[in-house]
């Protein structure tokens, strides 16, 4: 019970920050569980990501009556889930420093700070644009359900993945199956993060195709090919079809100018703003640690982040959601993955006060801004009623 007391601290919070949001805020989960209600009521079709709505109507028993509190519980639970595989991830990757029990703590406040990052707050932005979370490149996201049902499924490709680059001469068929179940239900929650991990893992791979035979290229290949055939698929049914869409009107994708739709939430100027309060611990990391640019799970992220921005900044989609930002969830889990690896990098350099430098404090300091921007914007969600 004492192990495990606070994952424990942590589902009881979580419950009653879904239950606050689900009844007090008005946010996309109502919205999905409304799409629930018409498929139920032959008025909707499931959507292609359609993981979320399926299993919510599974476990509410078809009923409208249990379809809140089922949401709240199941956000709860893979919100939890996602703490856990942060935590091992931090502890793998510091094997000689969390190996101690004495050292648990700190693993667990490293892990919880994690869920309070969030993109630094300045007076132009909190008293002049309002808003906190639209136009910012967030680690966390509070009102989206199936970006939160994603979230764990993606760490986990990102972790799996990264072990198999790391073991490609004891590569097993196994981990190729993970890697491919992992892209699957990563795309039948929401495909978003896949737009980056495809394009940017295969990159990964041709890269090192020097070093692989042929047959190993082709298995660890394979979840890209998975990947490619079902977002194709998904696209058919999306915008040729149609199928499972919320709005009435047809959408399609398109090429814009960059940061179009960001454009709307904040002026164009004020993007490299954004993007520096957004990742300030990232880009103070790689300016006073190079040794950051040989710990592979930070490059990984980093490539997986940048190439998320470029996707958000000039894909769109035309039609009733062309504001919607759909094209940037991506960056939601990419910028928790690059403050994930930062914090694995960083970690032992926090353990000993005794042994820590100047810029070591500053990153601390750094690292509590954004905890406590996070604290404040869930504080802002809840007193205003409005998660921008």
């Amino acid at each position: 019970m004492k192990k495990n007391l606070d994952t424990i601290i942590l589902f009881a919070f979580f419950m009653g920050v879904f239950t606050i949001l689900m009844y007090s805020v008005h946010t996309d989960m109502q919205a999905h569980i409304k799409h629930i209600v018409d498929i139920n009521n032959n008025e909707k079709s499931y959507p292609p990501n359609f993981a979320f709505y399926w299993l919510v109507n599974i476990l509410s028993g078809f009923s409208d009556k249990y379809m809140r509190p089922v949401t709240i519980l199941l956000m709860s639970v893979v919100s939890v889930i996602k703490y856990i595989v942060s935590k091992r991830i931090i502890a793998e990757l510091n094997p000689s420093v969390f190996f101690e029990q004495s050292h648990s703590r700190i693993l667990n406040l490293i892990a919880i700070s994690l869920f309070f990052c969030f993109a630094i707050p300045d007076p132009y932005s909190f008293l002049i644009l309002n808003k906190m979370y639209l136009g910012r490149f967030a680690p966390i996201v509070w009102h989206n359900s199936t970006t939160i049902m994603l979230f764990p499924f993606a760490i986990l490709l990102f972790w799996r993945q990264l072990k198999v680059f790391e073991s490609v001469d004891n590569l097993k068929i196994r981990d190729v199956i993970i890697l491919n179940v992992l892209v699957f239900l990563n795309i039948v929650i929401k495909p978003s993060f896949i737009f980056v991990y495809a394009p940017v893992t295969l990159l990964f791979i041709l890269k090192n195709t020097t070093k692989y035979s042929i047959r190993k290229t082709l298995l660890i290949l394979t979840p890209i090919v998975t990947a490619a055939i079902i977002i194709a698929l998904q696209y058919f049914l999306i915008y040729i079809l149609q199928i499972g869409s919320i709005q009435e009107e047809r959408s399609s994708i398109a090429l814009s100018y960059p940061f179009t739709v960001i454009s709307t939430w904040i002026p164009k100027w004020y993007v490299p703003i954004s993007l520096l309060l957004s990742f300030t611990l990232p880009i103070y990391t790689m300016i006073f640690y190079k040794e950051i640019f040989k710990f592979k799970p930070f490059i990984y992220s980093l490539h997986l982040t940048i190439t998320g921005i470029i996707i958000s900044a000039i894909i769109i989609e035309e039609g009733p959601r062309m504001y919607h930002g759909n094209f940037g969830w991506q960056n939601v889990i990419c910028s928790y993955l690059l403050f994930l690896s930062t914090l694995s990098f960083l970690a032992p350099k926090f353990i000993s006060a005794n042994s820590r430098s100047k810029k070591d404090i500053i990153a601390l300091v750094i690292l509590t801004l954004h905890v406590l921007s996070g604290i404040l914007y869930l504080t802002k969600i809840i007193s205003t009623k409005s998660f921008s």
